[in-house]
């Protein structure tokens, strides 16, 4: 998991870089891709299950991947990264929800606390940031 975490934050870094958005995720992707090949034996799978993973890649690469992509534009690249890192945690949680699979509860302990940094920092900026009331007061404490 820490290789993918590791090929996400070097995705995110990209993005933003180049001037054009899929040439960074096509990167990122075939990078990826080159990657997981020596770890996988491609041509094993049956027909049905590699159309399945067709549609689960574009519906999380083309889609998910895309609109990551354009709020990345918008973010620093340290914070776009650390909201990337909250699929993670939600992978057992979506696996216990759905599937009815319980996870162990070390598994728990160490999405909460993924999570719990997450929605810290969100909770930082937030304050950090300027209401539209102290901006328009002419206080120049509050605009520091």
């Amino acid at each position: 998991m820490t290789t993918w975490n590791q090929l996400f934050t070097i995705a995110g870094s990209l993005m933003r870089f180049c001037h054009d958005a899929s040439l960074s995720v096509a990167l990122a992707n075939i990078v990826a891709a080159i990657f997981a090949f020596f770890f996988a034996d491609p041509f094993s799978t049956p027909i049905g299950e590699v159309a399945l993973l067709g549609l689960f890649g574009i519906i999380t690469q083309g889609v998910a991947l895309g609109i990551y992509t354009m709020g990345a534009r918008r973010l620093p690249a340290a914070q776009a990264t650390l909201l990337s890192s909250a699929q993670t945690p939600m992978g057992p949680l979506w696996v216990w929800l759905f599937f009815n699979e319980t996870p162990a509860t070390e598994t728990f302990a160490g999405g909460a606390l993924v999570l719990a940094a997450i929605l810290g920092n969100i909770v930082v900026e937030l304050r950090a940031r300027p209401t539209a009331e102290t901006a328009l007061s002419g206080n120049p404490v509050a605009l520091v």
